[in-house]
């Protein structure tokens, strides 16, 4: 910047906020009778290190609800949902939403998969 004079600059500065990195499931092609796990990653926008949290799992098959087996985890950025899969499920769909909050932030992600 020159040495004299005033000069006027614009400063944006962007608010913190919970981010979802990644998010996936496993197994991939879930099946009927089994297990599902759902999961995102998530960090803060500003690169500091997220505060201790909280996760929620709502899950539905076909458009109902679903109970997980462990509820919502937290764990090194890491948010997990496990769920048992109902022997009558084949060929439809389970849709699981996990919304984690930490500090007054809020990231969601839906995570989907058809049921073989």
């Amino acid at each position: 910047a020159p040495q004299q004079g005033s000069f006027t600059y614009d400063v944006k500065i962007t608010p913190p906020a919970l981010v979802v990195r990644s998010s996936g499931s496993q197994p991939v092609r879930p099946k009927a009778g089994g297990t599902y796990t759902a999961f995102a990653v998530v960090a803060r926008n500003d690169g500091q290190p997220m505060q201790a949290g909280a996760t929620t799992c709502r899950g539905t098959i076909a458009g109902k609800s679903l109970r997980p087996t462990r509820s919502g985890r937290l764990a090194g950025g890491r948010a997990t949902c496990v769920y048992r899969i109902p022997k009558t499920a084949k060929g439809k769909t389970i849709r699981v939403t996990i919304t984690v909050t930490s500090g007054g932030l809020r990231a969601v992600r839906t995570v989907s998969a058809r049921i073989v």
